[in-house]
């Protein structure tokens, strides 16, 4: 292990009066402050002579206290240098302190206490925004008559430092394995999470929250990288800590996990890189990590489902069933996170812990990638179990993001009326201004359910489409494709609808919808419930003209005998498997032979057999049969596709 210097550029802080703005007591003012630096942050590189330097990027924020008067001006990095406002009562005195912290805090009413968070999860490259730094007090004049000019402020001191790891491989039998993130973890000690620190009294370690705090920090690609032929060079922030013996390495490809303990005791001290050694990959030193099936869509992807796909995976596989209720294809994607977002209208959030009435969350543009507020998550959806809650908020003032609890309350039945309730999960230091159209919100789903060894996404059942609007379906479905993090990005299957019935407005499956969708995800990742996954041309198939059972069909079935019967086999088949009827027998109880005889006139017409269907009736939800109908086609799908090796 070697350790290396953290070396920051001083900032030169030029403080230029733009204006004074006088109040009733006449005791604050407003200027401007500009900080240039000729280093910038965010980016990590090492020196010639083994020091790391840190570079700035567009967006970071520092602080700028000027500490005698509690005053905390927010500088923003843009074309190489800091600039801000700085509004604060008249000194009485002809000096006092200034200092400077990053990442930017809001304070107010709140001493020199900064909240902060170092993340649990950080992104590749280098994701400079958990390494807190701060200055030393420089004492300079603070009056509109006698601004400081040239200010030299130097972030000398580091909060934390940053753990490096080296994975490589050159075990040929990998080389289909991408590397998708490091994990750094302890049995004792807290590495990430978040935490409070006071600029006052610098000598005192930061606190951190014991709800909030984690004894691991991930290193994550967001974008996997193939793990054999290059050396992949994590690095990441995390708690500094002194002689820890039980750190453990874990790191995850495709289809392993490999860990490898730390050995001797390793320390990590504030303002310093340690580099552990390096992890070298071979087949034999992993396990077959359990893997993740992410199922995405509306009430077809709730319920009985999971248990089914989970009984025919088997016990090295896990199933998040995401399904929503009643949602159209855009209420999925945005509930996904692949769809910006916000708060209808502008409200305080109490620091308390209080709720708090915020109005309805939009998305900023439709299907179509059309601008504007489009309503998409508002109904009783977070007042259940659908794995929307916690959610988080992201504001300028705290890029970190604030968890909160959504709730909606109505009285009887009436939805249309509702109102939308906020609070903190976690109580803070002070209130925070959630700014209409500005404020982002992503879901429990969108920050935790991303990374997926596969992904299915069934959407589209309550849209009322036309056939113009199937450009727009296929664009949401390639969106929550691309938003997704590890395999399942390629590894991925389009569950079409199960049916072509009519229900209200809302028409499902029609030739083009069905070919329009194998055309955009090709006939390999195309599944088409309705019918069965066979290969059947969508030209021979009829099409209702109602939602009843018993509805005539308005066009001729040209089918050819081949297909006609490749469906029936299929149907009797999968029946049989998931205990449904055996349609094929001949009852002679009248009963019995009437409900096998509608599940025989279905069958021939293309149509789920009525079996599968709740109360033998057709209509949008199958019974468990049909949802295990559902889990076998996933299931025959991925190994077509090679997803179960």
């Amino acid at each position: 292990m070697k350790k290396l210097l953290l070396l920051c550029a001083p900032l030169v802080i030029a403080c230029g009066k733009t204006e004074i703005m006088p109040t009733e007591n006449n005791n604050t003012f407003k200027f401007s402050v500009t900080a240039e630096t000729a280093l910038t942050k965010t980016n990590l590189g090492e020196n010639s002579d083994g020091t790391y330097s840190l570079t700035w990027t567009k967006g970071d924020k520092i602080g700028l206290f000027v500490a005698d008067r509690q005053a905390n001006c927010k500088l923003a990095f843009a074309d190489g240098k800091f600039s801000g406002e700085l509004v604060a009562g008249k000194p009485s005195a002809a000096s006092v302190n200034y200092l400077a912290y990053y990442p930017y805090s809001s304070t107010s009413g709140n001493g020199y206490m900064v909240s902060n968070e170092i993340a649990n999860i950080q992104y590749m490259p280098f994701d400079g925004t958990s390494d807190f730094m701060y200055t030393d007090a420089v004492a300079n004049p603070y009056d509109e008559r006698n601004m400081p000019t040239d200010m030299k402020l130097a972030f000398a001191h580091h909060l934390f430092g940053i753990v490096e790891v080296n994975v490589n491989s050159t075990d040929k039998t990998l080389k289909d394995e991408k590397i998708l993130s490091v994990t750094l973890s302890s049995e004792s000690t807290v590495l990430s999470g978040a935490y409070t620190f006071d600029l006052a009294n610098t000598g005192v370690a930061p606190k951190f929250d014991a709800n909030r705090s984690y004894k691991n920090v991930t290193s994550e690609y967001r974008d996997p990288q193939a793990l054999v032929g290059g050396n992949h060079v994590f690095q990441f922030v995390a708690n500094s800590f002194t002689d820890v013996s039980d750190l453990t390495l874990t790191v995850k490809t495709t289809h392993y996990t490999f860990t490898k303990k730390a050995g001797a005791a390793v320390s990590l001290k504030a303002g310093e890189v340690t580099v552990l050694p390096a992890v070298t990959i071979s087949s034999g030193t992993g396990v077959n990590r359990k893997k993740v099936l992410s199922y995405f869509g509306d009430s077809i992807a709730c319920g009985a489902l999971k248990g089914y796909l989970e009984g025919l995976l088997g016990k090295d596989w896990t199933v998040y069933m995401n399904g929503i209720p009643g949602a159209g294809d855009l209420n999925v994607a945005a509930a996904v996170g692949c769809v910006d977002l916000t708060f209808e209208k502008s409200f305080t959030l109490p620091a308390d812990g209080k709720e708090v009435e915020c109005g309805k969350i939009s998305a900023l543009e439709n299907l179509a990638g059309v601008k504007g507020m489009y309503n998409v998550l508002s109904t009783y959806w977070f007042n259940d179990h659908f794995k929307l809650n916690p959610i988080t908020v992201y504001t300028d003032e705290d890029a970190v993001g604030i968890e909160c609890e959504l709730r909606c309350k109505y009285t009887g039945d009436d939805r249309a009326n509702a109102k939308y309730y906020l609070k903190r999960k976690y109580v803070a230091d002070q209130a925070t201004e959630i700014k209409a159209g500005k404020s982002r919100v992503k879901t429990y789903q969108a920050t935790h359910l991303r990374d997926a060894d596969v992904l299915c996404i069934y959407t589209g059942t309550n849209n009322s489409f036309k056939v113009s609007d199937y450009e727009a379906v296929v664009n949401i479905h390639k969106r929550m494709r691309d938003f997704m993090t590890g395999p399942a990005k390629e590894d991925y299957i389009i569950c079409g609808f199960h049916t072509n019935r009519y229900v209200g407005l809302h028409r499902m499956w029609t030739k083009e919808y069905a070919e329009i969708m194998e055309q955009a995800f090709g006939k390999e990742h195309m599944l088409d419930y309705k019918l069965l996954g066979l290969d059947i041309d969508k030209n021979h198939v009829p099409v209702p003209s109602g939602f009843n059972a018993d509805v005539k069909f308005t066009n001729t079935d040209t089918a050819t005998e081949a297909e006609k019967q490749a469906y029936y086999e299929k149907a009797l088949n999968l029946s049989k498997k998931v205990g449904a009827r055996d349609f094929s027998v001949t009852e002679t109880d009248e009963a019995k032979e009437k409900l096998n005889a509608k599940d025989r006139a279905n069958v021939k017409v293309f149509e789920w057999p009525a079996s599968w269907w709740g109360n033998y009736d057709n209509n949008v939800h199958p019974n468990k049969e049909g949802y295990n109908v559902m889990a076998h086609l996933v299931y025959e799908k991925m190994k077509t596709l090679g997803y179960l090796d």
